[in-house]
């Protein structure tokens, strides 16, 4: 008789047509993460969007890059998804919102130093950057 295939969590996949038991599933890498169950193969596994990294092997989420940094990175290259590091500190100057593909020049008047005074909250920004 024929073994019975098993769902791979999520957070994994399997290489395999079909899985027989949780040791054939892999966990997808750093940089990348599945919410479904049942998958069945690599492409499952998804790059986080702009804005986010993920630091766990087999997460099922994105973290938010924090508010002041950026990642313009959109689901292109998991290798730029794999680290806090990967969020870019937004130039003295420019501020930005959680999760965030740029940053935005400062409101005319609203520098004070390195920091950007928002309309309803200020923003450290701390140099030095990498251009976006």
């Amino acid at each position: 008789s024929e073994a019975a295939c098993v769902s791979c969590a999520p957070g994994k996949y399997s290489e395999k047509i079909k899985a027989i038991s949780a040791n054939d599933c892999t966990d997808c890498v750093q940089g990348k993460w599945a919410s479904k169950t049942a998958a069945d193969n690599r492409t499952v596994c998804q790059i986080c969007s702009f804005g986010q990294y993920n630091l766990n092997p087999a997460s099922t989420d994105c973290k938010f890059c924090p508010k002041g940094t950026y990642l313009a990175d959109d689901k292109a290259n998991e290798a730029n998804h794999d680290s806090l590091a990967d969020c870019l500190t937004c130039p003295s100057g420019y501020y930005s919102e959680e999760r965030s593909r740029y940053c935005t020049r400062c409101p005319a008047g609203k520098e004070t130093g390195t920091v950007c005074i928002h309309s309803y909250n200020p923003i450290l920004i701390k140099p030095p950057y990498t251009s976006i």
